[in-house]
């Protein structure tokens, strides 16, 4: 039995459902082993990695939602340090006892990685938290980096777990994209994976996970359009993944969309939250504005444009 010390664990998401191990090990704790996926498999092949309290051994395996795993520390790694708490600016849409909310700005990263020590929402809240110490927040709605929108946290580890099951958190987007879709509404449907060329991007490819997208088309411009989408899946980059492969491109996003001079985001906005609180039988529904780059792109792109989302 490993030296409970040694051995580093988290909890995997409804999101990492069908991911590869490797691949969760390293976006997790890539930090233990340089980043390097090789020796992620390695370790994992020589059986320092565990799915709830099982060894397992194949790199490929897949992941399933609200898992334990544990990894064996490799003696050469360094401890792992908790987050620092630092004053930083928040803007909060809600919180109560068990859950806060806020309205991250584009550009800000959700949570500290061996690229970014500080600086992170997650500074941010455990600063704000400070005079609660029985407080264990635990991010449950991740944003890319140049993503803005609602980010929800658990504030203990039974509410974390409670609301990672299926159906316990809806998440819908605004997103401005290129071109005009030929039906109103619909879903996306494409297997979404890894490119083997380029680790840090996502491709439709045949043995990716499968994933889907609900959009309903809201207004057009001059070859423009404002989307508002529903993840009925939660794979990395989904909807920048599955816009770009339907033809229609997010607005600045310059990965996998077109830039545009007045942004240096992608214009996806992550504006409602509707969760089951943990506290309450009505669903707790959350929202959050626009930020001013956004809203001044929509309102040149399609003029007139009109949308709850406008309102404040």
């Amino acid at each position: 039995m490993s030296d409970p010390s040694t051995v580093v664990h988290f909890i995997t998401h409804r999101a990492d459902a069908g991911k590869r191990l490797d691949q969760l090990v390293l976006s997790r704790a890539g930090d233990l082993f340089g980043s390097s996926r090789t020796r992620v498999q390695l370790w994992i092949q020589d059986g320092h990695v565990r799915m709830n309290r099982r060894t397992v051994r194949r790199s490929a395996s897949p992941a399933m939602p609200d898992s334990v795993v544990e990894i064996d520390r490799p003696v050469e790694a360094p401890a792992r340090q908790r987050p620092s708490a630092e004053a930083l600016d928040l803007s909060i849409v809600y919180e109560d006892h068990r859950l806060l909310a806020l309205n991250k700005a584009a550009g800000t990263v959700v949570h500290p990685s061996y690229r970014n020590r500080s600086g992170t929402l997650l500074n941010g809240v455990l600063w704000h938290l400070r005079d609660r110490p029985a407080a264990r927040p635990g991010i449950l709605t991740r944003l890319d980096r140049g993503t803005s929108g609602l980010v929800l946290v658990a504030l203990g580890g039974d509410v974390q777990h409670q609301l990672q099951g299926d159906g316990a958190i809806a998440k819908e987007y605004l997103v401005l994209v290129r071109g005009r879709p030929p039906r109103e509404a619909g879903v996306l449907s494409a297997p979404l994976g890894r490119d083997a060329a380029d680790r840090r991007r996502v491709v439709v490819r045949d043995d990716g996970a499968p994933s889907r997208t609900r959009y309903e088309v809201l207004r057009t411009g001059d070859d423009v359009s404002l989307l508002r989408c529903e993840l009925l899946t939660g794979r990395t980059h989904q909807i920048r993944v599955h816009m770009a492969a339907a033809g229609w491109p997010v607005v600045g996003d310059a990965d996998y969309g077109v830039p545009h001079p007045l942004l240096d985001h992608q214009a996806l906005h992550a504006w409602r939250v509707t969760v089951t609180h943990p506290a309450w039988p009505a669903p707790l529904r959350l929202e959050a504005r626009l930020p001013d780059d956004f809203r001044r792109v929509l309102e040149q792109s399609c003029p007139g444009a009109r949308h709850e989302a406008l309102r404040t």
